[in-house]
């Protein structure tokens, strides 16, 4: 029948509803009517019982039914008749950032839970829980072990149920007790776990395997089963006994003691209801000893499987031999390979037991037994010829014993001793024996380790020999059905989806026995079948080709593909199906053997490592193709790689096009695949990756070179990425470019130089320097080369690791990469992806940066510099621009997953940036492109920070000021050189600030060049930067339009100064120079670095600047260097204001000097400044009565300047002077005579010292102060606490000077003693002096 294609919905249907409850499932959608009457009578119930196995269980019976009603009724009564059923449920992870919802699980299990009530009659379930890769907490994986245990009592099947295949292979949080008690009825029982806990195990021998012996066991240690919760399962006299049919126990996880502890043999023996048993284990867990295979009385089990964990020792052995010789029930044996020990014992048991069909031997692991060799294998092989068993499975990887250092033989066919070349010949004997001589074989499963490849086909040869003859039944041979092929009676081929080469135990995948044997009976055998039309994979295949049946999407269509080869002249895997299993892969290729019509051939992506050993064969019968594409060939290594070149090459005479990548290639300087390259004239792209170039053994060799390559070709596409090179095979490669005018596309991209005789280490990461230096020499080679090329369009030159950041490249060399690269670009304007890494020195940055900058705007075919998209950059395709830090090393790829090398490869992400990296090369590029083109661009996001383009490029009117140091900080030095390479956008900012910025010599350059393009600019500030590299400071007076200009905490030790005099002097706008805390005169480089070694000789080329105002302080100056500052101060024409603020001056002479020049109206210096305050003419000039400056912070210095000042000015207007509150006024003893100097040549008649730290100084200068007092001033104030020593000092000297000074004044002193002793001394002494209150007047 055929259901309509529209579905009809009831009355009462809802839309809104419907929504609701698709995105709830708590929802329970109740019973209703029907869209179509009787539906379930159109087709019988039983019949859709049927068709709903081989439905999805969650969407037919979850979400389908929410939105239909028809399938919702359909569902409801078909339930109830099912009697298999198999369910797959994935126990869902929680989103991202949030923790897992117990309560959200539940709901989702609820609707299975529902269903499978419905389901009355079921016979057999299949159930497998898959956990996601989230693992939840304790308290979720108690409610799975809630629900999932809680689903078998509440089930109307449980004493029904007689097949149960369970399987959670994550987590064991399933209650035995709960799941297992209540299937009173079950014949077969199914458990794949993770790990077999020893109380779970016991359990399960206890509950349905030998209950009587283990309860003995366990009331004699009183055992408890527990879970791993600690929770109380049963005690095993509790647990009621089932006797099972077929148990089967798979564990992913074990541990050897979780065994032991059980003696399960000797409860199989003593079994009678068991027919099957199988357990397995993973194969690299090994059982104690102790616990060996024993059988001595079963005879009802007819097929036994043990993990090849279990060990066999010569008694046991013997034993479990003696035991099979008698054993009239066992059909199936699958054991581990040690039971050889008693061979003899067993090849007896083998040729007379004739009940035994199966039998199968599988190795421990990989390692080879001592005791057996391949001597034994052939043994074993005649005593299954003399049985009558009809399948038989076993590994020649047990009986060699094995060398892990065997793959580095150059040769195909020189296989090491070890592997099966001496006996081949005798082991082929013994497969043709057992085949001749045991008829009734079916299938045979010969796992061979390795064999020579001229035994191969004599190996195929007998097999198939054996496989055509009508006598023999041997159908299978290692699984696959080449009998049927043979006989081209099937139409679809079963490939089982877990079979792939790759499984093989032999990890020396290039003499892969199994693939290789396997590959030569397909190649012989697939052309000729014809009847062949479908491959079932196995698996549920969801691809938007039409090649695929349209029913089950898991069936490959080979006439399909066939087709669409035909018609589109191309085969791909990845076209049709990526990942392909090798099996497959192989058949497909067979099946197109012989086809003219395909030109492409695409093999990427497949596994099919054996692929070397046919391909030959089927390109040969491809007479048309000019494309093969081999990438992602996992391993496929040297030397078969080799070989498999060859072997194109070689049947291939129409080739235009080759591409093999992720394949490595060991090739000598001069080698056979030059050769065979050379004999293809109408080759014109080549791309090999993972090439590696050794030095040729013999001096004279016959074979071509890479040179010749490209001298005899006329290739216009070479692509050698990931590949390793001699010097001298890059030096023959640079040589064959200069003839090779054809060439378009050349790419190097993170290639590799190994010299001969070096070691590894001194080869990576730029460790060594003379290594760094043969690439250097390699990459100006290949420069030279391409200079003169007009037509070559991309080239992608580039190491892949990085030169160390001390690795110095002389400037001639750097001059000559340049001189290459200008005459490249002055030559080719073709140029559409450029990408020559080069160490380029900073020193030599710009002008590389220049040369491509100018290249870049006479040339718009460039698309993609260094690994940059500017086309994209240019266009404005993007609001955000990143600027990566690139780092090329070969360790941060993945060999095997590494992207298409055919394609400009994206650098990885890093979190530095290194000298001669992308990262230190493209700043001044990049910036001025983002300068160019910013109309889109929002803002560039940086290593470790974003900038918005209003910041970097100033678009705001109203910022005036920027603050590099805040933008500059955390960011590599390639961003640094990208921001100051934006400052010539900024029209508005008059104020720049580069406080705490780390700045190299580049910086100083692109400062240089931006620096005049701000036309509002008028100041810099430059505080604490640390240099690189010595810089040329004389960069920052750039600009004409800077007025002013401040240096501070700079060591100039670190800065090339010895332009920065004449550029100061010819600066012609400079007004205010500010260098401070800098160390400038007796400790730095201005001295050393200046031909005078003096200040003067930078100030004295001043003299034609217009500096106003010059700023000196926080730099140690001697008296000496004061003086040379004064004569330098007098030859310059326009200095105002002089500020050089230190306090330690052991000298007046240059201070008097430099006041007197402040006084002197010719003079231009009208502000003066050596300590905190600064001292201009006209506040002095302008005050009037008394000058007030208290609380200034003077210093002895300011009093000397006070002291000049007023003496040369001689102020009329000022009587009076408060110098109070200046407690450094006469820290120096310049203050003490600075003051006498005040007192007796100015004409100031009042001052006032108080809280002047007065009662410091000596008794003796005390009494020249008051003495000088007496004769010039009128009134003087002190208010210090004097000594009654100090006191008699200063009245001696009242008495005894002449009697101008009218008034001493002593307060705000309070001390009543100090008053006592004044009162005390004019009486006793009969003075003219009288005292009110702290004050003494002359009478």
């Amino acid at each position: 029948m055929e259901l309509r294609m529209k579905r009809e919905r009831s009355p009462s249907h809802n839309n809104k509803e419907t929504l609701k409850a698709a995105k709830n499932p708590k929802l329970i959608i109740q019973p209703r009517a029907p869209a179509v009457e009787q539906t379930t009578n159109i087709l019988r119930r039983d019949l859709w019982s049927e068709v709903i196995k081989f439905l999805d269980f969650h969407t037919y019976f979850t979400i389908i039914p929410l939105v239909n009603t028809f399938f919702y009724q359909l569902s409801k009564d078909s339930v109830v008749t099912l009697e298999h059923l198999e369910i797959e449920i994935e126990l869902r992870k929680a989103r991202v950032k949030k923790k897992h919802d117990c309560k959200k699980e539940n709901k989702y299990l609820k609707p299975y839970v529902n269903l499978l009530q419905k389901a009355r009659n079921l016979d057999k379930l299949r159930l497998y829980i898959r956990n996601s890769d989230y693992r939840p907490s304790i308290r979720c994986a108690n409610q799975y072990n809630s629900i999932l245990s809680g689903i078998f009592p509440k089930m109307p099947w449980t004493q029904n149920l007689k097949v149960l295949d369970f399987s959670m292979k994550n987590y064991n949080n399933v209650l035995f007790k709960e799941v297992l008690n209540y299937l009173s009825s079950l014949e077969v029982l199914k458990l794949t776990f993770s790990a077999p806990f020893p109380t779970a195990l016991s359990y399960i021998f206890c509950r349905f395997v030998d209950p009587e012996g283990l309860k003995l066991k366990a009331q004699a240690s009183n055992i408890i089963f527990w879970n791993r919760y600690n929770e109380k399962i049963c005690h095993p006299n509790s647990v009621p006994f089932t006797p099972l049919k077929e148990l089967t126990l798979k564990y992913y996880f074990s541990y050897s003691a979780s065994i032991a502890e059980n003696n399960i043999f000797e409860a199989l023996d003593k079994n009678l209801s068991l027919t099957k048993f199988t357990l397995i284990f993973p194969s690299t867990v090994n059982i104690d000893n102790s616990l060996q295979p024993k059988f001595a009385y079963n005879q009802t089990m007819r097929k036994l499987r043990l993990s090849n964990a279990f060990q066999f020792s010569y008694e046991s052995a013997k034993d479990f031999s003696f035991y099979l010789l008698g054993n009239k029930a066992l059909k199936s044996l699958s054991i581990s390979k040690s039971v050889l020990k008693a061979k003899d014992e067993f090849f007896t048991a083998v040729r007379n037991n004739k009940i035994l069909k199966k039998l199968g031997l599988e190795p421990y692991e990989e390692t080879s037994d001592s005791s057996l060799d391949i001597n034994t294998f052939v043994e074993l092989m005649d005593a299954v010829g003399d049985s009558t068993l009809t399948s038989f499975k076993a590994s020649t990887s047990a009986f060699i014993r094995r060398n892990l250092n065997f793959v580095f033989h150059f040769s195909v066919e020189t296989v090491p001793d070890h592997v099966l070349y001496k006996h081949s010949k005798y082991f082929i004997e013994g497969v043709q024996r057992m085949l001749t001589n045991n008829l009734g074989l079916r299938k045979v499963w010969l796992s061979v380790d390795a064999m020579p490849r001229e035994r191969l086909d004599e190996f195929a040869d007998v097999v198939l020999r054996i496989l055509s003859s009508e006598q023999s039944k041997l159908e299978y041979f290692n699984g696959f059905p080449l009998k049927g092929l043979m006989n081209d009676t099937i139409n679809t081929l079963h490939i089982n989806h877990r079979y792939r080469f790759l499984q093989s135990t032999n990890k020396e995948l290039i003499y892969d026995g199994d693939s290789m044997i396997l590959t030569i009976m397909l190649c012989k055998i697939i052309p000729f079948c014809r009847n062949l039309r479908y491959i079932d994979t196995g698996t549920k295949l969801q691809r938007k080709d039409n090649i695929f049946n349209q029913i089950n999407p898991g069936i490959i269509d080979i006439e399909q593909i066939k087709q669409t080869a035909n018609e589109e002249h191309e085969f791909g895997f990845e076209i049709y199906y990526k990942d392909v299993p090798a099996i497959i892969g192989l058949i497909l290729l067979l099946t197109l053997k012989g086809n003219n019509m395909i030109k492409n051939l695409n093999l990427s992506h497949t596994d099919c490592s054996c692929l070397y050993l046919v391909i030959g064969e089927i390109l040969s019968d491809m007479p048309n193709l000019v494309t093969v594409i081999i990438e992602g060939m996992a391993h496929m290594i040297h030397p078969i790689s080799h070989k498999l070149m060859i072997d194109i090459l070689s049947n291939s005479p129409s080739l235009h096009e080759l591409v093999i990548n992720g394949i490595t290639f060991n090739l000598q300087e001069n080698d056979q695949i030059f050769t065979s390259l050379i004999k293809h004239p109408s080759l014109m792209k080549l791309e090999i990756s993972r090439l590696n170039v050794s030095s040729t053994v013999s001096a004279f060799s016959n074979e071509a070179s890479i040179g010749d390559l490209l001298k005899k070709t006329n290739l216009q596409i070479l692509n050698l990425s990931s590949s390793s090179f001699t010097p001298l095979s890059l030096e023959l490669l640079a040589n064959g470019l200069k003839s090779n005018m054809a060439l378009k596309e050349l790419i190097l991209a993170d290639i590799n130089l190994a010299i001969p005789n070096e070691g590894l280490a001194s080869q990576t990461n730029g460790g060594d320097f003379n290594f760094w230096r043969n690439k250097i020499d390699c990459l100006l080679a290949l420069s030279d080369a391409l200079k003169n090329n007009p037509y070559i369009e991309i080239v992608d030159i580039r190491f892949n690791d990085i030169p160390s950041s001390q690795l110095s490249v002389p400037n001639e060399i750097n001059q000559l990469f340049l001189d290459n690269l200008k005459r490249l670009l002055d030559t080719n304007s073709r140029l559409r992806v450029l990408n020559f890494i080069f160490p380029i020195p900073p020193n030599f940055l710009m002008k590389y940066s220049e040369l491509l900058l100018n290249y870049l705007q006479s040339s718009p075919n460039l698309e993609v510099l260094n690994n940059y998209n500017i086309k994209s950059m240019v266009s404005n395709e993007f609001t955000v621009l990143t600027i990566k830090h690139y780092h090329s090393n070969r360790d941060d790829f993945d060999s095997f997953m590494a992207p298409k090398l055919s394609r400009v490869r994206e650098a990885i992400y890093c979190h530095y940036a290194h000298f001669g990296t992308i990262a230190t090369i493209m700043p001044i590029i990049l910036s001025q492109i983002y300068k160019e083109n910013s109309n889109k661009i929002t803002r560039v996001k940086f290593l470790s920070k974003e900038v918005q383009t209003n910041v970097l490029l100033n678009k705001k009117k109203g910022e005036s000021n920027l603050d590099l140091g805040f933008l500059l900080k955390e960011t590599q030095p390639p961003d640094v050189t990208f921001i100051l390479n934006c400052l010539s956008t900024h029209k508005f900012t008059q104020h720049l600030d580069f406080t705490g910025c780390v700045l190299c010599d580049i910086d100083f350059e692109v400062l240089g060049k931006n620096l005049p393009c701000m036309e509002s600019l008028r100041s810099i500030s430059i505080r604490d930067i640390k240099p690189a590299r010595n810089p040329y400071l004389s960069h920052i007076l750039s600009n004409t339009s800077l007025t002013s200009l401040e240096i501070s905490k700079v060591n100039f030790e670190n800065f090339d100064i010895k332009d920065l005099p004449m550029n100061l002097s010819s600066h012609p706008s400079l007004e205010v120079l500010k260098v401070t805390n800098c160390d400038l005169l007796t400790k730095s480089a201005m001295i050393k670095k200046c031909e005078d070694s003096s200040f003067k000789a930078v100030l004295s080329g001043f003299k034609n600047s217009k500096i106003i105002h010059l700023d000196l302080s926080g730099n140690e100056i001697s008296d000496n260097e004061l003086k040379k500052i004064l004569k330098a101060v007098k030859m310059h024409q326009f200095i105002s204001r002089l500020v050089i603020q230190q306090h330690e001056i052991r000298g007046k002479d240059g201070i008097v000097e430099l006041a007197s020049m402040l006084c002197d109206p010719a003079h231009p210096l009208k502000e003066l400044s050596l300590s905190s305050y600064t001292w201009s003419v006209s506040d002095i000039q302008n005050a009037k009565g008394k000058l007030d400056l208290s609380y200034k912070l003077l210093s002895a210095t300011d009093l000397i300047i006070l002291s000049t000042m007023l003496i040369c000015l001689q102020l009329k207007k000022v009587h009076g002077l408060d110098l109070s509150h200046n407690p450094s006024l006469f820290s120096e003893p310049h203050g003490v005579s600075a003051l006498l100097d005040l007192i007796k040549h100015s004409p100031i008649s009042s001052i006032s010292l108080q809280e002047c730290c007065l009662n410091e100084q000596e008794d003796r200068i005390l009494h020249e102060i008051f003495v000088a007092a007496c004769s010039s001033l009128e009134t003087l104030s002190l208010g210090s606490p004097f000594t009654e020593q100090q006191l008699n000092s200063i009245l001696s000297a009242l008495k005894s000077s002449p009697k101008r000074l009218k008034k001493v004044n002593f307060s705000p002193c309070r001390d009543s003693k100090f008053k006592a002793l004044l009162t005390e001394y004019i009486e006793q002494s009969g003075s003219n002096w009288i005292l009110k209150g702290y004050n003494l007047w002359l009478k």
